[in-house]
C-alpha cells in the first residue's frame, strides 16, 4: 500500500527517514533512463563480439560452458543474429526513452527491465557490480510512481507542500543505497590498497578501466592499450582454468576481425594469449615482465545449432 502525505504537517520519524519526494522520484527515473541509454551505447558499441552467435561467446559455447551451473532466462539466447540482437537493443532503448520523459512509466520500466536482465545474463562474462547495481535500482523503481512527478504536478508543488512518497518499495530503495554504501566503506577498511593510501595509484592500473587522462599520469607502469572494460574483463576471465574452452573462441574472433580488416597479405592463421603479470612491475618494459602462454592455435569457431 501507497501513504502519500504532505511534508507541511507534522508526521511520523519514518516519513522523514525513509519517505521520498516525487521530485526526487522524477530526476530519480531520469537518471536511470540516462543510464540505460548510455549503458545500451556503450555494449553497443561491441555487440556483435558480445551477443551474437558470430562473437566470442556463441550460444553453443555458452551452453557448453554453463552447463555444471543453473543457466539464467534471457531472450537473447532465443536467437543468434545480429540482426535479431540489433532488435532487442532498439525495443530497449525505446523502453528507455519512453523511461526517460515519463510515458507509460511504468510499463517502460517493466520492459527496461526484463531486457536488462536478459541482456545481463547473455553476457555474463562482462558484468561488473555496477551492472547489479543498475538492476537493483531498476527492480526497486517498479514499484515506485515513477509518474507521478510530472512536470505540471512540478510547478504546482511548493517546497513546503510538497508530496512525498512513502512505501515499502521507498524503504527498499534508500535501504538499497546505505547498505552499498555500508558496505563499500567496510571493503575499503579491509583493503590494503585504501589503508596504505595507494588505491588512487592502483585505480590507474587497472587496465580497461583507467581514462586516457589516468594512463597519462606517471604511475611508473607500462602503457597499453584497451578497447575498454568488457574486453579487460574478457580478459580476466581467461586466465581462470575454469574457463579454458573460452580461450579458442577468444582468439578465432580476433583473428576473423583482424582478417576481416586488413589485406589478405597480412592475414593470420593463428596467435598465442599470452597473459603478462604487470601488477609489480615498478617500471620495468613489457618484455621483462611474467608471461605465461594461455592458448596457441587457429580459429576453431563454436557454432549454435538451434
Amino acid at each position: 500500500m501507497t501513504v502519500t502525505c504532505e511534508t507541511g504537517a507534522p508526521g511520523p520519524q519514518a516519513r522523514t527517514l525513509f519517505g521520498i519526494d516525487v521530485r526526487s522520484l522524477t530526476a530519480f527515473r531520469i537518471g536511470i533512463a540516462v543510464l540505460l541509454l548510455v549503458d545500451l551505447a556503450f555494449r553497443g558499441l561491441d555487440f556483435d563480439a558480445h551477443y551474437t552467435d558470430s562473437g566470442i561467446l556463441s550460444r553453443a559455447l555458452y551452453l557448453d560452458l554453463f552447463s555444471d551451473v543453473e543457466i539464467s532466462w534471457s531472450v537473447h539466447l532465443l536467437l543468434g543474429s545480429a540482426l535479431y540482437t540489433a532488435l532487442l537493443f532498439f525495443v530497449a532503448a525505446t523502453a528507455a526513452m519512453f523511461l526517460l520523459f515519463g510515458v507509460h512509466a511504468r510499463s517502460a520500466a517493466i520492459v527496461s527491465w526484463v531486457l536488462l536482465v536478459s541482456l545481463h545474463n547473455r553476457q555474463p562474462l562482462v558484468l561488473s557490480g555496477s551492472d547489479m547495481i543498475l538492476r537493483l535500482l531498476l527492480f526497486w523503481a517498479l514499484f515506485l510512481p515513477l509518474a507521478r512527478g510530472s512536470n505540471a504536478e512540478w510547478r504546482a508543488s511548493s517546497p513546503t507542500h510538497s508530496r512525498i512518497e512513502l512505501s515499502p518499495a521507498s524503504v527498499a530503495l534508500l535501504t538499497q543505497v546505505v547498505l552499498i554504501d555500508c558496505f563499500s566503506l567496510i571493503h575499503k577498511l579491509l583493503d590494503p590498497a585504501w589503508t596504505q593510501l595507494t588505491a588512487i595509484e592502483d585505480s590507474m592500473r587497472v587496465e580497461g578501466v583507467a581514462t586516457a587522462l589516468g594512463r597519462e599520469l606517471d604511475w611508473g607502469h607500462p602503457r597499453r592499450a584497451s578497447r575498454n572494460n568488457h574486453w579487460w574483463k574478457y580478459q580476466l576471465t581467461l586466465s581462470q582454468p575454469t574457463k579454458q574452452r573460452l580461450r579458442p573462441a577468444y582468439a578465432g574472433y580476433l583473428i576473423r576481425e583482424w582478417n576481416a580488416e586488413h589485406p589478405i597479405e597480412r592475414h593470420v592463421e593463428s596467435l598465442a594469449l599470452v597473459k603478462i603479470d604487470a601488477s609489480r612491475s615498478t617500471g620495468q618494459p613489457i618484455s621483462k615482465l611474467p608471461r605465461q602462454v594461455l592458448w596457441r592455435g587457429g580459429t576453431r569457431p563454436v557454432r549454435c545449432r538451434g
